[in-house]
C-alpha cells in the first residue's frame, strides 16, 4: 500500500508538471492509471493541500484562456467548465463576474469578423448564419439579437 501511494504521488506530480487540472479531471486520470479510490483520494487531498489542485484558480484560468482565444459567450463557457469537472455553482459564480458589456463587445467583434466570410450571401441568409454562429459560440439570444440589429439594421 505505501508503495502504491508513493507511485501515485510521483505520477500525480508528473501530470501536474505538464498542465493544471480540475480535481475531477485529476481523479479520472488517476483512476485510468489504475489507482484505487482510497489512494486517489489521498493523493488528491495531498495535492490540494500543496495548492497544486484548486478548482477555482483552474476555472478562472480556463475562462480567461477561452475568452482570449475563442471569445465564447457565457453559455459556452459554462459548458466547457462543466465538461472539465468544475461544479456548476462555482462555474456560475465565476461567470457572473464577467460584465454583460464585455460579452456584448465579444459578440460584436466575432460577428463583424464572421460577416466578412458571408459577404456574397443575401441578407436573410447572412442574418440566419450569424445568429446560428453566435448561438454556437454561447451568446444569449438577447445579445445575439442586439448585435445583429447593430450590424444588419432593418432596411
Amino acid at each position: 500500500m505505501p508503495d502504491e501511494l508513493v507511485e501515485a504521488k510521483q505520477y500525480a506530480l508528473n501530470l501536474l508538471s505538464y498542465r493544471s487540472y480540475s480535481v475531477e479531471e485529476f481523479r479520472q486520470r488517476l483512476r485510468q492509471k489504475g489507482f484505487t479510490e482510497a489512494i486517489t483520494g489521498q493523493v488528491i487531498a495531498l495535492m490540494t493541500d500543496y495548492g497544486y489542485l484548486n478548482d477555482e484558480a483552474y476555472a478562472r484560468r480556463w475562462i480567461e484562456t477561452l475568452l482570449q482565444r475563442r471569445g465564447y459567450g457565457k453559455k459556452r463557457l459554462l459548458q466547457e467548465l462543466l465538461a472539465r469537472g468544475i461544479k456548476r455553482c462555482l462555474a456560475e459564480t465565476l461567470l457572473e463576474e464577467i460584465p454583460n458589456s464585455a460579452e456584448l463587445d465579444r459578440a460584436r467583434a466575432l460577428a463583424q469578423k464572421k460577416i466578412r466570410s458571408l459577404a456574397n450571401s443575401n441578407r436573410p441568409k447572412i442574418y440566419r448564419r450569424l445568429a446560428q454562429f453566435l448561438t454556437r459560440q454561447g451568446f444569449a439570444p438577447e445579445i445575439s439579437r442586439r448585435v445583429l440589429e447593430e450590424i444588419l439594421p432593418p432596411r
